[in-house]
């Protein structure tokens, strides 16, 4: 009799074949559910089975769609493609950073994703703070920051309220002639709400919206089949405290993915943690 876990585990290696997920030393569902007891299983497997993963190639091409709305918004609104160009020239890229900006924030790759999958000049993609000074000299018209995921929205709002320029408390938020456009990979229905409700006047070009019943943690949870809704938080509490992690992940989001070069914040804990004994299905790196 085939199993729920060997149909499971069939369709991970069918992913890997294909090359859609990567190796076993970088995505191990195998040891990541050696984690569970018996009658954890089941609902273990329905967050294997709803997991998502976003390969480097697939990631180049999200991050083309993104643009591709961009652009073609402007040629919407009427503008010739010589005028898009024009527009393009005084166009520099930057990227957002967290409420405390790291070296190890993603958006260092995509600021070089820039120049690579994009093909925008080197001298257009700049760090935050570089983008406000040549914003304020009017070397550029409009800014677009780029980035991988937003969850609850508040990297960004950290990114376009925070203070540039020494002490002269120039944000983005201050520069009241800016055009801003934002192109993330991927964005949680809740966030990108929440933004647009804050930031009108930024125009936002997410490839994919993830809806609110995508985490395991809304009431409406479509991760969860219906004979395991009533218990599924009880699960993810109980096998989070073996494991000596958060269990509802940043912000109560409670999500099911993760990215090549990293794994949000908003993402399930006990997908990434890798301490007292347990065996990650993957490694934040």
């Amino acid at each position: 009799m085939v199993t729920q876990k060997a149909i499971s585990l069939a369709r991970c290696d069918g992913f890997v074949d294909l090359q859609i997920w990567p190796q076993s030393h970088t995505l191990n569902p195998r040891g990541w559910l050696s984690n569970f007891l018996p009658d954890e299983l089941p609902y273990a497997l329905s967050l294997l089975d709803n997991f998502i993963y976003y390969s480097e190639p697939l990631v180049d091409r999200m991050f083309e769609e993104a643009f591709t709305g961009l652009l073609s918004r402007l040629l919407w609104s009427g503008q010739s493609i010589t005028a898009v160009r024009q527009v393009l020239d005084r166009t520099c890229f930057t990227f957002v950073t967290g409420e405390t900006p790291r070296v190890t924030d993603s958006g260092h790759i995509f600021a070089r994703k820039v120049r690579q999958v994009l093909g925008i000049s080197e001298h257009q993609i700049l760090y935050p703070q570089d983008a406000i000074k040549h914003i304020c000299l009017t070397n550029f018209d409009s800014v677009v920051f780029v980035d991988d995921f937003i969850g609850s929205g508040s990297q960004f709002i950290a990114t376009w309220t925070r203070s540039y320029m020494d002490n002269l408390s120039v944000s983005f938020e201050s520069i009241s002639s800016i055009q801003a456009s934002y192109i993330p990979l991927v964005a949680t229905n809740h966030g990108i709400k929440t933004l647009r409700g804050v930031f009108p006047n930024v125009n936002f070009y997410p490839t994919n919206v993830v809806p609110d019943n995508m985490s395991a943690l809304d009431q409406n949870s479509i991760i969860w089949p219906p004979d395991q809704k009533a218990n599924a938080i009880n699960f993810i509490k109980k096998a989070s405290n073996r494991a000596g992690c958060s269990w509802d992940g940043f912000n109560d989001q409670g999500y099911l993915l993760a990215f090549y070069h990293s794994v949000p914040d908003a993402t399930l804990p006990i997908f990434w943690h890798d301490r007292n004994g347990w065996i990650p299905l993957i490694r934040r790196t």
